[in-house]
């Protein structure tokens, strides 16, 4: 079993860490970190809504508006939309585990676009992912408690 955390990037957001490393080293790897999609896990520039929406689908509780059995894990870092495609995982909630597999880069182009992949859209990089459940959520629950944190302090701060 691997272990499952977030934590802040330098992306400005949190991203997923794997057995210490973060999960968007894995899937891009010696890409430019840069110029690469990011978590919509966000510490600015989003809203607090549209992190618990994505804490919600990464515990299985929401599905997705394009591939409804998939969930995407970054985004276009300029919208933060799934339209302009991003990385995806097909997520299994059991009992007492959580399972990601079948990591691919998506860019549907209509709501309810048949889900069809090519080869290349693969990433080997990264093989199936099984995590503790209680530790995978309680990451999740603790990181959207920071952002609730974040998002209210700002805005207190702003008025």
């Amino acid at each position: 079993m691997h272990r499952f955390d977030l934590r802040p990037d330098s992306t400005g957001g949190f991203d997923f860490l794997v057995d210490g490393v973060f999960l968007r080293e894995l899937v891009f790897e010696r890409e430019d970190m840069e110029e690469r999609e990011v978590s919509r896990l966000r510490r600015h520039r989003l809203s607090s809504s549209m992190a618990k929406e994505q804490v919600r689908r990464l515990k299985g509780e929401l599905s997705g508006p394009f591939f409804p059995q998939r969930v995407w894990l970054y985004f276009c870092p300029e919208c933060y939309d799934e339209g302009c495609g991003g990385v995806s995982v097909t997520i299994q909630i059991g009992d007492d585990r959580v399972t990601w597999s079948d990591f691919r880069h998506d860019a549907p182009t209509t709501k309810g676009e048949l889900e069809t992949f090519d080869d290349e859209d693969v990433i080997t990089s990264v093989g199936t992912l099984v995590f503790d459940r209680a530790e995978y959520e309680a990451a999740l629950d603790r990181t959207a408690k920071q952002l609730h944190s974040i998002f209210t302090s700002g805005s207190r701060s702003r008025r």
